[in-house]
């Protein structure tokens, strides 16, 4: 993809390919490079959309053949120009890193324009991992889930917290570890993986308030473990959870924790479970 300031890169690539263009490629290449730079004269988003607008009326006409990557250019800009100006948020929903960071920080690196949010098990607590975590993008946001610290993760302004609001979305965070028996704590378990009693009913009290359309979770409500596992377990968050969905049936709910790919529609809700790293794109209008 061309972005607006490589106009030299541009130039010396189509000085070279020149010879093979009929006149009105080259018409309509030097009208689209004259139109970017109009356009970056102005700062009002508005502007910038009108001249991108106008250019896409003028590639309609018969005397221009516009350059296939310039306008891919065009489409994107308009994208996200428009994204701009009605106020539009894109946030990447990502399943559980836990030990796979590099892969986490290149998705979020890779969309630098964006916000990304881990939905938990991100190695926050646990030691091997500290200096890697030290290299974490500003942009990659995390719930801490249930193999993390919570107490570490005061350290990082990333962590969106035990719950809340982030960018009109719920957020809950915390869930039991089926395996803690293999675990030692303090090194790989944490006995407050899941929330208080205080802090289950402090987020009670702000959901009801709130009745969110989304929200996003390391776990499930119990209502759903069955639909993905042949063997439910049950555990204090996803009861808590449970009892939320059927207090307030938001649109979408979308959570990691048990490592698949799954989707189910229950009365009004979605709900999605993301497999480890695997990204869901939200776009949400403010």
């Amino acid at each position: 993809m061309i972005k607006p300031h490589d106009y030299r890169r541009v130039y010396e690539q189509h000085k070279l390919m020149c010879s093979r263009f009929t006149n009105k490629e080259l018409l309509g290449i030097l009208f689209q490079i004259m139109l970017y730079f109009i356009c970056e004269l102005f700062s009002k988003d508005w502007f910038r959309i009108t001249f991108i607008i106008l250019l896409g009326l003028f590639a309609a006409h018969e005397s221009f053949i516009f350059h296939q990557e310039l306008t891919k250019w065009i489409e994107c800009d308009i994208i996200n120009t428009w994204n701009k100006i009605i106020k539009k948020t894109n946030i990447l929903l990502i399943g559980d890193p836990h030990d796979q960071l590099q892969e986490w920080f290149l998705i979020a690196n890779s969309n630098p324009d964006k916000t990304t949010i881990a939905l938990g098990d991100c190695a926050v607590g646990f030691k091997d991992y500290r200096e890697e975590l030290k290299q974490i993008p500003g942009n990659a946001k995390f719930l801490c889930g249930n193999h993390g610290n919570p107490q570490e993760c005061k350290k990082y302004p990333n962590w969106l917290g035990r719950f809340g609001f982030f960018e009109n979305i719920f957020f809950i965070d915390g869930a039991k570890s089926i395996d803690k028996q293999y675990r030692t704590e303090g090194v790989s378990w944490w006995r407050d993986e899941e929330l208080s009693a205080v802090e289950f009913r402090e987020c009670f009290e702000l959901y009801a308030d709130t009745k969110p359309n989304i929200v996003i979770s390391h776990a499930a409500p119990s209502c759903v473990v069955p639909h993905m596992v042949q063997d439910p377990y049950s555990s204090s968050t996803e009861k808590f959870l449970n009892e939320l969905w059927l207090y307030h049936k938001p649109e979408l709910w979308i959570y990691g924790h048990y490592h698949k790919s799954f989707e189910l529609q229950l009365d009004k809700t979605k709900f999605k479970c993301l497999a480890p790293l695997e990204i869901f794109e939200l776009c949400l209008t403010k």
